[in-house]
């Protein structure tokens, strides 16, 4: 399984200020399958300074969850590296 792409990507409004959290629909393509599933996730900058992922899918998927979250998460973390995050 793989994420394609993130579309809506929506930032939302948080007090903390160390804390961006975001929603989007999530494209994934797995075996000649795709679907879109809403997702939530947020990327928080740890005392030390380092950055970390958390995720969640807002529907159920037709895949083993574990995975997809460890995919989802790396997308996530790419995309913050790279800078592609509001």
């Amino acid at each position: 399984m793989r994420i394609v792409e993130l579309q809506d990507l929506e930032r939302v409004d948080t007090p903390i200020y160390y804390r961006r959290v975001y929603t989007a629909l999530a494209v994934l393509e797995w075996t000649q399958r795709r679907a879109s599933k809403p997702v939530r996730f947020a990327i928080e900058l740890s005392p030390l300074g380092s950055k970390e992922a958390s995720a969640e899918f807002l529907e159920e998927i037709e895949y083993p969850l574990v995975p997809a979250l460890r995919e989802l998460k790396r997308y996530v973390a790419e995309l913050e590296r790279a800078g592609s995050l509001p």
